[in-house]
């Protein structure tokens, strides 16, 4: 059985690890309300920014590059992850998706075979970057680009830089279709690993994209949007070219920096729920070895009292 000095030194332990936990709780607590409400604010916008690209994609005269599939036989994944661990099952959910995909679309080193095609990939995040090594190597492909420095504040300047990257990719004609692995924020303890198709932009997409947010708890509700708007009523200045070639670009970097923050709002409400399980494990564990100390402590004392005791008798004797 342990003794009094052993058991106090796990409780000194246990009691400096709930510190910590508790201080990275409240940090993550901070940083996720931020996050939260940057995500949700961008979010109206760019339920609409779906809206304009679902009904434009419609009309008659609209040609955009962004809207025409290529040649390449390629795919370009994008996947976000975090840079830091600690946020529970968060990095391990989406590197799950992220191989879920993979055996969807039949991506494989081995491209010789029917069927089977092949993958590059950009990694967002730490995590991502190590998730990606580990998928070249199992199924082949690159990496093309790691951003590793993206702060919590994450800025549409970042997000852009990323996005015109993913363009300039798709512009080579090399890939077929650029989709983005991350995760959807849904609530505090409900966070949902997607995979989001980013071009070639078409209806069906925009359509799938509004489906999978749509039912969101915090999204618009998808059922009020106008997806086939008469274009005869309106008047379009200065041209329909004049807004593929402003507008679009644009909008595909809104759907870029939508997903970054959707993802950063993910991670630090996984990490604060991660953090907060383990200060109420420590709280727990704690009082265990308390009780454990006193039941310990109160055996000597009695062992003592007994030993006082037949001394006594001895005496007496």
């Amino acid at each position: 059985m342990a003794d009094t000095k052993t058991v106090k030194t796990k409780i000194k332990s246990v009691d400096n690890i709930r510190k910590i936990t508790k201080a990275m709780e409240m940090v993550a607590r901070s940083k996720m309300k931020k996050a939260i409400d940057r995500a949700l604010g961008v979010r109206p916008y760019a339920f609409f920014a779906l809206e304009f690209l679902v009904n434009f994609s419609y009309h008659a005269s609209a040609t955009s590059p962004f809207f025409r599939g290529t040649e390449g036989g390629k795919i370009l994944i994008v996947e976000i992850a975090a840079n830091k661990g600690l946020c529970g099952g968060y990095n391990a959910n989406v590197f799950r998706e992220l191989r879920k995909y993979v055996r969807t679309e039949n991506i494989s080193k081995n491209v010789s075979l029917a069927g089977n095609y092949s993958a590059d990939y950009v990694s967002v995040g730490k995590y991502a970057t190590q998730h990606v090594r580990t998928q070249v190597e199992m199924s082949g492909g690159s990496i093309l680009h790691s951003y590793n420095t993206f702060s919590d504040d994450v800025t549409l300047k970042e997000a852009r830089e990323l996005a015109e990257y993913i363009k300039g990719q798709y512009a080579s004609g090399l890939y077929r279709k650029v989709v983005i692995v991350s995760t959807h924020f849904k609530s505090v303890l409900s966070q949902k690993p997607i995979v989001r198709q980013l071009l070639p932009l078409s209806p069906e997409v925009f359509k799938n994209q509004i489906a999978q947010a749509g039912g969101e708890q915090n999204w618009m509700d998808a059922g009020a949007m106008h997806l086939e708007r008469d274009w005869s009523r309106y008047v379009i200045e200065p041209s329909v070219e004049e807004i593929f070639t402003v507008i679009i670009p644009e909008l595909v970097v809104v759907q870029v920096y939508q997903a970054i923050l959707d993802a950063l709002a993910s991670e630090h409400a996984s990490r604060m729920m991660a953090m907060k399980s383990a200060t109420e494990n420590a709280d727990k564990l704690g009082d265990e070895l308390l009780l454990s100390f006193n039941h310990i402590r109160q055996e000597g004392i009695t062992r003592e009292l007994s030993e006082i005791a037949a001394g006594a008798n001895a005496l007496g004797a």
